[in-house]
C-alpha cells in the first residue's frame, strides 16, 4: 500500500533504506542548535551508538532522498500554511463512520461472554453437587453393605 505520511510535513514515511524492514519516523529536533527542525530516522538509529543504523535526514535531505527514489516530485516548499493546515487536518480527523456500530458489536459480544461465563458457573455448580450426591450415595450403599455383611457375620456366628 501507499507510504504512511508525516502530518507536519506530508512527507512520505518510507523503509528505511538500509535495514529494509522498518519505516522511518518522523521527529522533531529539540536541540539548541537545530530546535524546531524536523527530521527523518530510522528507529534503529540510536545516539551515541555507532553500530546501530546510520539513517537519519533532516528535512532538505529526506525530500533529496525522496526525490532520488521517485517517492516525491519535483522541489516544492513547505510554507507554514500548509505545515499548519496538515496538523489542522490531523487534529480535526472524524473517526471511523463504522466505529460506532464496531463498539456495539463489542459490547455485544462482551454481553453475550459473560452470559456464557455464567451459564458455565452454574454448570460447574451442578456437577459439583451432582459429583457430590453420587459419592454421597456411594458412601451410603458401601455403609449398609457393610451393615450388612456384619449382621450376616453375626447371625452365622451366633448360630
Amino acid at each position: 500500500g501507499p507510504d504512511p505520511v508525516d502530518l507536519e510535513t506530508g512527507l512520505p514515511l518510507i523503509v528505511c533504506q538500509s535495514c529494509k524492514d522498518v519505516r522511518l519516523i518522523a521527529l522533531t529536533s529539540t536541540r539548541q542548535n537545530s530546535c524546531g527542525k524536523r527530521f527523518f530516522k530510522c528507529p534503529r538509529n540510536k545516539e551515541k551508538d555507532p553500530t546501530s543504523c546510520r539513517s537519519y535526514y533532516f528535512q532538505a535531505d529526506y525530500e533529496t532522498l525522496l526525490r532520488g527514489i521517485g517517492k516525491i516530485g519535483l522541489p516544492r516548499e513547505t510554507t507554514p500554511a500548509r505545515t499548519q493546515s496538515l496538523h489542522s487536518l490531523a487534529q480535526t480527523r472524524t473517526p471511523d463512520a463504522s466505529l460506532p456500530e464496531q463498539i456495539d458489536d463489542i459490547r455485544k459480544k462482551i454481553i453475550e461472554l459473560s452470559g456464557r461465563v455464567s451459564t458455565l458457573s452454574t454448570q460447574g455448580s451442578l456437577t459439583t453437587v451432582l459429583i457430590s450426591c453420587i459419592l454421597t450415595m456411594v458412601f451410603l450403599v458401601a455403609t449398609i453393605v457393610a451393615i450388612l455383611a456384619a449382621l450376616v457375620y453375626f447371625v452365622v456366628a451366633n448360630k
